[in-house]
C-alpha cells in the first residue's frame, strides 16, 4: 500500500484553482485587437455580493502588524473570486488595498481578465503596475524570488495574450527556473502560468523536456511539471493526439512524488473532461483515480477531503446515488476521527463536503454541513484562524452559488462583526 507523506494535498488544489483566472486558451477577443471597451461588473445575485463583502471584511480585519502576509493572502483569494464571478471593477478596487507583493499578482490577474474581455487600456495600465511591484520585490533584500516570479509569469502570460510576444519573452526570460523549490502555491501558480505560453508548435519539445522530471525526480520542479501538464490537458483538449500525450504523462507520473499530489492531478483530469462534456473520459479517469485512492493509505485529515472531491465529481457526471453514499461515508469517518484533527484544520476538511452536497442538488444537506463548517471554525478563541475560516467559507458559497439560509447568513455576519482581539 502506498503511504503518503504528511504534506497536505491542498497547495496543489488551491494553486490549480487560483491559477485558473485567465486560463482560457482561445485567441484574445476581437475587441482586444480592434479597440478597447471598458470593463463593467456583471449582474450578481445579492447573496453572492453579500458573501464577497463579508469575505473581504474578514480579510481586511487582520492587523497589518504582524499579520500582513496572512491578510494579503486571504485578500488575494477574495480578489480572485471576484474575477471568477465577473466582478473586475470590484477586484481591481480591492486589489489596490493589498499591502504586499500580492497586489502585483492580483493586478496581473486583473490585466489578464481585462484582455480576455476587451479592455486593453485597463490591461496595459495594470500590467505596468504589476511589473513595477515585481521590481520592488527584486530590489527588496527581504524579497523572495518565487514571489517575484509569480508576478512576472502572469505579466508574461498576459502580454502573450495581447500578441506582444517580444514583451512576453522579455518577462519570461527573467524567471528563475529553480526558485521556490518547496511545494508551494507560488511555484504552482508560476508553472500553471507557463502552460499558457506553450503553443502547439513547441508542445512536443516542452513535454519531452518534462519527461525525466515526471519519471525520475520528486522535487519542486516535478510538481511544477505536473501542474503544467494538467493545464495543458485542458488547453489542448480538442486536439485528441496532443491531449492523449499529455494525459499519459499525468497518469504515469512517478511514485516518488507524494501521492496526494498525484491524486489531485488525476482528479483534475476528471474535472477538465467533465467541463468539456466528455462524460466517458471523465468516468474512466475517475475510476483510475478511485483505484489509486483505494490502494493508498491516507491520514484521516487527507482522506476526508478527497472523499468529498470524489463524491462531488461522481455527482457531476451523473453517478448521484454513488456520490451520496460516498459523501455519507466520508462524513461518518470525519466524525469518528474528529478529535485527531488539528482544530484549525477541521473547517478546511469539512468544507468540500458542503460543496459536494450542493453540487449534487442536496441543498438542505449542504446548508447543514456549511453550518457545521462555520461552527468548527469558531472553536479557536483567536481571530486569526476565525477570519481565515469564515472568509474561506463565504468564498466557497459565493463561487459555488450556494445561498445560505437566514440563520446561517446571520451567523456569518455575526462572526465577521465580532473579529478582533486576541489575534
Amino acid at each position: 500500500m502506498k503511504t503518503p507523506t504528511t504534506l497536505s494535498c491542498l497547495p496543489l488544489a488551491v494553486a490549480l484553482t487560483l491559477a485558473a483566472v485567465g486560463a482560457q486558451t482561445q485567441p484574445a477577443p476581437a475587441e482586444a485587437t480592434a479597440g478597447s471597451r471598458a470593463l463593467a461588473d456583471a449582474p450578481l445575485a445579492g447573496f453572492r455580493t453579500d458573501l464577497l463583502q463579508l469575505a473581504w471584511r474578514a480579510a481586511a480585519a487582520f492587523p497589518l502588524d504582524p499579520h500582513v502576509q496572512t491578510r494579503s493572502r486571504v485578500q488575494e483569494q477574495v480578489v480572485l473570486a471576484c474575477l471568477n464571478l465577473d466582478q473586475p471593477l470590484r477586484a481591481q478596487r480591492w486589489a489596490g488595498d493589498i499591502a504586499d507583493w500580492r497586489r502585483g499578482a492580483c493586478l496581473a490577474d486583473f490585466a489578464q481578465y481585462a484582455v480576455e474581455h476587451g479592455d486593453t487600456v485597463a490591461a496595459t495600465k495594470a500590467l505596468a503596475g504589476a511589473a513595477a511591484i515585481a521590481e520592488d520585490v527584486t530590489n527588496d533584500p527581504r524579497g523572495q524570488e518565487w514571489c517575484r516570479d509569480s508576478i512576472l509569469m502572469k505579466v508574461a502570460r498576459t502580454y502573450a495574450r495581447l500578441g506582444e510576444r517580444a514583451q512576453a519573452e522579455q518577462y519570461a526570460a527573467r524567471l528563475d527556473p529553480v526558485s521556490g523549490l518547496a511545494f508551494d502555491n507560488g511555484l504552482a501558480a508560476t508553472a500553471a502560468g507557463r502552460a499558457d505560453l506553450i503553443t502547439a508548435d513547441n508542445l512536443a519539445t516542452e513535454l519531452a523536456g518534462m519527461d525525466d522530471l515526471l519519471v525520475n525526480e520528486a522535487s519542486g520542479l516535478t510538481w511544477a511539471a505536473l501542474v503544467t501538464c494538467v493545464r495543458l490537458f485542458d488547453k489542448f483538449y480538442a486536439d485528441g493526439e496532443r491531449r492523449d500525450a499529455i494525459e499519459r504523462r499525468v497518469r504515469l507520473v512517478n511514485t516518488k512524488l507524494p501521492p496526494n499530489f498525484k491524486l489531485t492531478a488525476l482528479l483534475e483530469l476528471v474535472r477538465v473532461s467533465a467541463e468539456h462534456g466528455d462524460t466517458d473520459k471523465a468516468l474512466a479517469s475517475l475510476r483510475l483515480a478511485q483505484t489509486f485512492f483505494a490502494e493508498t493509505d491516507w491520514p484521516a485529515d487527507v482522506r476526508a477531503p478527497f472523499e468529498a472531491q470524489i463524491g462531488g465529481l461522481l455527482g457531476r457526471i451523473g453517478r448521484t446515488d454513488e456520490a451520496r453514499l460516498l459523501l455519507e461515508q466520508g462524513l461518518a469517518s470525519y466524525h469518528e476521527a474528529r478529535e485527531s484533527f488539528r482544530q484549525t484544520k477541521r473547517a478546511d476538511i469539512l468544507r468540500p463536503f458542503a460543496e459536494a452536497w450542493h453540487a449534487i442538488g442536496e441543498r438542505q444537506r449542504a446548508n447543514d454541513v456549511y453550518t457545521l463548517v462555520v461552527e468548527e471554525g469558531m472553536e479557536n478563541p483567536n481571530s486569526r484562524p476565525r477570519a481565515e475560516d469564515v472568509a474561506a467559507t463565504c468564498l466557497s458559497m459565493a463561487q459555488h452559488g450556494f445561498e445560505p439560509d437566514a440563520a446561517l447568513a446571520a451567523r456569518l455576519r455575526e462572526i465577521v462583526d465580532g473579529l478582533g482581539e486576541p489575534w
